[in-house]
C-alpha cells in the first residue's frame, strides 16, 4: 500500500486513545512498520504518525517508554462503524501499527490503562 493512500486515512487527528498498554506490550499483526535493517517504504509515515500519536498520549498522562502500545479508535465522525480499533506500538526505538497487542504476563495486564 503506498504511503500516500495511507495519508487519506491514516491521521492522527481521526483517532482517539482507548487505551495503553505498558512495558511489555508489543504489537502483533503488523500492518505498517520500522525496520533495522533497512528503510522500508512506509518508514517516514509510520514515524510521523506514531510520533503524533505519542504527543497525544503525553497530553493525557501517559508515560512513554519503550515497548509499550497504545489503542486507537477511530472518532465516530470519521469512520461511524469501524471494523476494528488499531494499534501503535513503540519498540527498540521503532515503530510499528499492528490489529493486536500481546503482553508477556499477568502483571503488566493489570497495569493496562483504559480511557
Amino acid at each position: 500500500m503506498k504511503t500516500s493512500t495511507l495519508s487519506l486515512w491514516l491521521k492522527p487527528e481521526n483517532f482517539k486513545i482507548v487505551a495503553f498498554y505498558p512495558y511489555t506490550s508489543i504489537i502483533c499483526n503488523k500492518i505498517l512498520g520500522q525496520d533495522h535493517n533497512y528503510k522500508t517504504e512506509e518508514h517516514d509515515f509510520v514515524q510521523a504518525f506514531a510520533d503524533a500519536i505519542a504527543l497525544k498520549a503525553k497530553e493525557i498522562g501517559i508515560r512513554m517508554d519503550n515497548k509499550v502500545v497504545i489503542e486507537l479508535q477511530f472518532i465516530k465522525s470519521v469512520m461511524p462503524n469501524p471494523c476494528s480499533n488499531i494499534f501503535v506500538g513503540y519498540k527498540d526505538n521503532l515503530r510499528h501499527i499492528g490489529l493486536g497487542v500481546w503482553q508477556p504476563d499477568e502483571y503488566t495486564k493489570e497495569s493496562n490503562q483504559k480511557f
